[in-house]
């Protein structure tokens, strides 16, 4: 982006590249705002940051040009206005309600700009994350789902690595009540009320060592969020948790790929 906030029209056109990929093999396709947020970006869920109405400007400017880009496309592109994002310490739970607010407000604005947006926005599929996309009781608890002009047709997302000694790779073990609970959490919060949930970045770093271990685990991941109708997005960067070679197009782990095809 300039110092107008415009974005560069060759970084626009590699979007749109990217996302033909995705709809032309007949997939679903999320857009979101990512990196700009969180311990290294520009926009922060902060009560006392001085900068944030800049910031907030900011955000909005983004979105008015991506909506209006891709206002054509059909709901098979969906948008997502935020990723991960943080207060200045970095906190990744048990933050304040004002805190989340900051959050909720940024929610609003992303909802208010594509609705007003022409096209097929006005009726699009949109994705709202929690602070720090948290799974954490508090932290959903807070998290208010934005007004908007059409019914239906927005979805919560948070990212769950449970439990994270784990799918980090600090322990070998996990426990199933860890994943019982934070799925349970967002079924009484969210999915008991009508309000539908994805995972959107899910994972566990991949060895062949433990590599029973982990197909243990994200079978009984995914059978536990399929019971409450919840849709999973293994986060796959092409760093530590990918199960794909993209330059040669190889199964890194097919073993654990086809376990969790067969729960899907």
């Amino acid at each position: 982006m300039d110092s107008n906030n415009q974005i560069d029209s060759s970084w626009l056109k590699r979007v749109k590249e990217v996302v033909d990929y995705v709809l032309d093999d007949g997939l679903t396709c999320i857009i979101n705002v990512h990196h700009d947020t969180g311990t290294k970006g520009w926009l922060f869920a902060d009560p006392d940051d001085e900068e944030f109405s800049k910031e907030e400007s900011k955000f909005k400017k983004i979105w008015i040009q991506v909506a209006d880009y891709f206002k054509d496309y059909s709901e098979k592109l969906i948008f997502e206005g935020l990723n991960e994002i943080l207060n200045k310490s970095s906190n990744w739970n048990g933050v304040s309600k004002a805190t989340c607010d900051i959050v909720n407000q940024l929610n609003q604005d992303f909802v208010d700009i594509i609705r007003k947006s022409t096209g097929n926005n006005p009726t699009r599929v949109l994705v709202l994350n929690t602070y720090a996309a948290s799974a954490a009781k508090g932290e959903m608890t807070n998290f208010a789902f934005p007004a908007d002009t059409i019914k239906n047709k927005l979805v919560l997302s948070v990212h769950a690595y449970t439990p994270y000694s784990f799918c980090s790779g600090e322990s070998d073990t996990y426990k199933v009540s860890d994943i019982d609970s934070f799925m349970s959490n967002l079924n009484n919060i969210f999915i008991k009320k009508w309000y539908p949930v994805i995972i959107g970045e899910f994972g566990v770093k991949g060895n062949n060592s433990t590599l029973d271990k982990k197909t243990e685990w994200a079978t009984y991941y995914l059978k536990k969020a399929k019971t409450h109708g919840i849709k999973c997005y293994w986060w796959d960067d092409g760093g530590s948790y990918k199960i794909i070679n993209r330059h040669n197009n190889t199964e890194l782990y097919p073993t654990l790929i086809d376990a969790m095809m067969l729960v899907a």
